[in-house]
């Protein structure tokens, strides 16, 4: 998320699209797919 915050983005951007990212992470564990590109 520091690459959002050099590109001066808002607060509520950076929260999106952690929550977002969260949310996909949570999806690829549930499909027992690696929650990560490196395992």
């Amino acid at each position: 998320m520091s690459e959002l915050r050099q590109q001066i983005k808002s607060k509520g951007t950076i929260d999106t699209y952690s929550r977002d990212v969260g949310y996909f992470r949570k999806y690829l564990v549930s499909k027992d797919l690696p929650p990560t590109l490196y395992p």
